[in-house]
């Protein structure tokens, strides 16, 4: 199979050959993931079986009315470095300019392994609480307020894959609340709940970015932060 890939600007990328789900697991040979099973925690009824209904002929897959082209070169290739980079425990960061699938590549390769996907917006105003969670107040009880989980912290408890979009568009406070999680501790601590909750081995992180060179308040990602992750260039 290691004589089917090409190398291309330093990745490891398919030549030829079409998506395929056997053996438990999708995607471009030798470069593929588990697919959920269905006792996993995790795993989204329907997800994979959307999946089946691909068109074999041009593999192309429709997921909630988005094509994905897995037959195209370029989809192709980016859907092979982020699989590449999924072998390696470690949160995968995709950059490239505005438009080109970031997303929606996460998401479908999401939906072929049966995951649900976890899209969290970052912007300058994201605060940690907005990811972790807070106390909030209870409805119909005046003064009462319970813990709810926030969309992160809920994902890791699932085990689910998280995607953080425009993640240098967040602020320092944000990048260190993330730090535990994405480092050799696979942990965050809550200590409004006094408690820290493991990642599960099913939980995985992608993040997406555009260049810094696009403005718009963007920054570098502090160098102990981005080495926390494999860099995908996502090419056009």
């Amino acid at each position: 199979a290691l004589a089917e890939v090409d190398e291309r600007d330093g990745a490891l990328v398919p030549r030829t050959g079409a998506l395929t789900r056997e053996d438990g697991h999708v995607g471009f040979p030798p470069f593929t993931v588990p697919i959920a099973s269905s006792d996993d925690a995790s795993q989204v009824s329907g997800m994979a079986d959307m999946a089946d209904e691909a068109s074999d002929q041009e593999d192309v897959h429709d997921f909630g009315g988005t094509q994905v082209a897995f037959a195209a070169p370029t989809t192709r290739a980016n859907a092979a470095r982020v699989l590449r980079a999924l072998l390696v425990r470690k949160p995968v960061l995709l950059e490239g300019p505005p438009g080109v699938g970031k997303t929606t590549l996460i998401e479908a390769l999401g939906q072929l392994a049966g995951r649900r996907v976890v899209r969290i917006n970052l912007s300058e105003q994201s605060d940690v609480a907005d990811l972790f969670g807070a106390d909030l107040p209870v409805a119909g009880a005046p003064g009462s307020f319970a813990w709810r989980d926030g969309p992160f912290l809920a994902a890791l408890r699932r085990g689910d894959w998280v995607l953080l979009d425009e993640l240098n568009l967040a602020p320092p406070a944000v990048l260190e609340g993330l730090n535990s999680c994405l480092d050799h501790r696979a942990t965050v601590f809550i200590p409004e709940l006094g408690q820290s909750f493991a990642c599960p081995s099913s939980f995985r992180v992608f993040a997406a970015q555009n260049p810094v060179a696009q403005g718009g308040g963007r920054k570098g990602l502090p160098r102990s932060l981005a080495s926390r992750f494999t860099r995908v260039h996502v090419r056009a």
